[in-house]
């Protein structure tokens, strides 16, 4: 044998070859080296002995190749474009051409004649029209499964990504609640430290204007000391910035000016006294300060409720703001 194996043999060819590659191996030499000198390619050699192993399985002769133009479009192909004997060792070995070429020895032996059981061939079409048609078929197949395949590789997608929108709106679902009352929540004590600081501020002023503020700024009122109380409880209300309107629920103003040893009309312990709108006049003091008796002062006591708002609940909370003023004033006319 001179020169490579060709690109196509009968199956005898097939089990000679295989033949001297199993003696070969048999006297100790590697494939390798019996492929290097029988020039055979090692894949084709492996090929036909897994071929050959099938053929003893399925008793079939599975070495005798399939019959050119298996693939119905290179039938039709091979069948319109039928190459010369002379020009078959040139041209057969493109793949196309190859398995599409109908040489003159193959036709004549009887390995033509055998066509595979599991791919029947396709007729030669008798016109260009049915060669159209077939090809269109095909091409339709064939998208057809590139296609299904492509639409299910999305529908998939699609699916795991529908379930994963799914999860994250339960989860958005569960998380919601719970970030409502938190976020509610910070706004609305922000509302509520903002009138508790409105509140202290006013009580602080105007515990301060009433330390200041003459009694003999009022004389000519029929009771001197009523007005100054009143002054000091507008003067507490306009300080708290918005927190002590009229409408502020529960709202609460107390103003004593108070001095335990004091005697003089204008020098005893008096308070005014508003919860609800009403007003009343008393002589005791807004709260107890642990002060000398002999000390003259002024205290102021101002309050109201605000509610606390989280969505899903609600409570009340009482605020309530204290000062206690050393009085430096004047009680009666210089």
């Amino acid at each position: 044998m001179n020169g490579p194996i060709p690109t196509r043999v009968d199956r005898t060819v097939k089990e000679r070859l295989l033949a001297l590659v199993d003696d070969a191996l048999d006297s100790g030499w590697t494939l390798t080296r019996a492929c290097s000198v029988l020039e055979l390619d090692r894949s084709r050699v492996w090929r036909w002995q897994a071929r050959r192993g099938r053929q003893a399985r399925r008793h079939t002769g599975s070495l005798t190749d399939r019959t050119p133009g298996g693939n119905p479009m290179i039938t039709a192909l091979a069948s319109c474009c039928v190459i010369p004997s002379s020009q078959t060792d040139a041209r057969c070995n493109g793949r196309i051409v190859r398995r599409g070429c109908q040489a003159d020895d193959n036709a004549q032996s009887g390995a033509v004649a055998t066509e595979s059981a599991d791919r029947p061939s396709w007729p030669a079409p008798r016109s260009l029209l049915q060669l159209t048609i077939r090809t269109t078929t095909l091409r339709s197949n064939r998208n057809g499964q590139a296609m299904g395949k492509a639409c299910h590789g999305r529908c998939y997608r699609r699916f795991v990504r529908e379930r994963e929108d799914g999860a994250a709106l339960v989860e958005f679902a569960i998380i919601l609640p719970l970030l409502l009352i938190i976020v509610f929540g910070i706004i609305s004590f922000g509302l509520i430290f903002n009138h508790k600081l409105s509140l202290t501020s006013g009580a602080r002023e105007a515990g301060r204007f009433g330390a200041t503020l003459p009694v003999t700024n009022f004389v000519m009122s029929s009771d001197p000391m009523r007005e100054w109380l009143d002054e000091i409880a507008a003067r507490a209300v306009s300080d708290a910035i918005g927190s002590l309107e009229p409408d502020a629920p529960n709202r609460m103003i107390c103003v004593a000016y108070v001095h335990p040893s004091g005697s003089a009309p204008v020098d005893k312990t008096s308070r005014r006294d508003e919860v609800g709108g009403i007003i009343t006049y008393s002589n005791q003091s807004c709260f107890p300060d642990d002060r000398p008796d002999d000390e003259r002062r002024v205290q102021v006591r101002v309050g109201r409720d605000t509610d606390l708002e989280a969505i899903f609940f609600s409570m009340t909370i009482p605020l309530t703001a204290e000062s206690a003023t050393r009085f430096e004033a004047s009680l009666v006319a210089s």
